[in-house]
């Protein structure tokens, strides 16, 4: 009987290196592992996108006044199409207004832009707000 004949005959040959051994449980606990933080993490609820935006301080460009923003997305679903309207008010009244989009906004992601404005945010009350977004 040739040794190849006897290795299939035995698969438990006491000739197996312990190393191999040791090899094929890490790679077996791996695996295992893997399957296990792939199902937990397919099988919990995502939470929808949830769009807050947070505004610089305004700076003087040319005749026109910018004021940068950050959009942060704390949902785990990814936004696009995010639409926000930016208002300077004066009380309760709409001085001026602007939008802008966000093309592709993932859970957990920030992205950063900036508004133009004819009058000076720093002198009245800005409000940028999301008010839709599409599901990608």
């Amino acid at each position: 009987m040739t040794k190849k004949a006897k290795e299939r005959e035995n698969p438990d040959d006491p000739d197996t290196p312990f190393l191999e051994w040791t090899f094929g449980a890490i790679g077996l606990a791996l695996f295992a592992g893997a399957i296990i933080v792939m199902s937990l993490g397919l099988s919990g609820e995502r939470e929808a996108p949830m769009i807050t935006v947070t505004a610089g301080a305004a700076e003087a460009s040319a005749d026109l006044f910018r004021v940068e923003y950050s959009a942060f997305n704390a949902g785990d679903e990814t936004a696009s199409d995010v639409h926000l309207v930016a208002r300077l008010m004066d009380g309760e009244t709409a001085v001026e207004e602007q939008e802008t989009q966000i093309d592709l906004l993932p859970g957990g992601s920030t992205r950063h832009g900036g508004l133009y404005f004819r009058h000076n945010p720093a002198e009245l009350v800005l409000e940028i707000k999301p008010v839709s977004y599409q599901a990608p």
